[in-house]
């Protein structure tokens, strides 16, 4: 969709919603949305669809930190430094872990000594953890951790690159 905006979401919407019930005779009430993470869409879910459990797709939120790697310039360091990877990957999987141990975790990958060595070579490591932190972890983010942690999900309810591929 080019045009990602709460109107334009919300004019998909309402169509998705009268050809269901021209084709279905049924209205469209979905339990579940996986999405990627477009603000906008999950406003016009949430208002729309107050029943829907709106879901993060995995695979969208490790895009969103690779473009952040990419924002920070990191992107390149990445490739050419293990230590980095294996640090950039472990925050990558860090959805994988129960909603509890998300903040410990995060805190102890920030202040591992590892991450204080790197973070000397590549000062931009530590402003991508603090947006990881800030958008997806802490109490007041963004996109708080029951919307896009897939611990207790199963594999189809991870990503919704199946419906996109379709």
């Amino acid at each position: 969709m080019a045009n990602k905006t709460t109107g334009s979401y919300r004019q998909v919407l309402v169509r998705v919603r009268r050809i269901t019930r021209q084709l279905t005779h049924h209205n469209w009430r979905p339990q579940v949305i996986i999405a990627d993470f477009q603000m906008a869409l999950w406003n016009v879910v949430e208002t729309e669809l107050p029943t829907t459990t709106l879901s993060g797709c995995y695979f969208h939120l490790t895009q969103s930190f690779w473009r952040k790697i990419q924002e920070f310039g990191l992107a390149r360091s990445y490739r050419m430094n293990q230590r980095l990877q294996d640090t950039v990957k472990k925050f990558m999987a860090i959805g994988y872990l129960p909603i509890p141990l998300l903040r410990n975790n995060l805190r102890e990958l920030e202040q591992s000594r590892r991450t204080h060595r790197l973070g000397n070579d590549f000062p931009a490591l530590q402003d991508c953890l603090n947006y990881v932190g800030n958008t997806y972890i802490h109490p007041d983010a963004t996109y708080p951790p029951t919307a896009w942690n897939v611990h207790n999900r199963n594999m189809a309810q991870r990503t919704n690159n199946h419906a996109e591929n379709e």
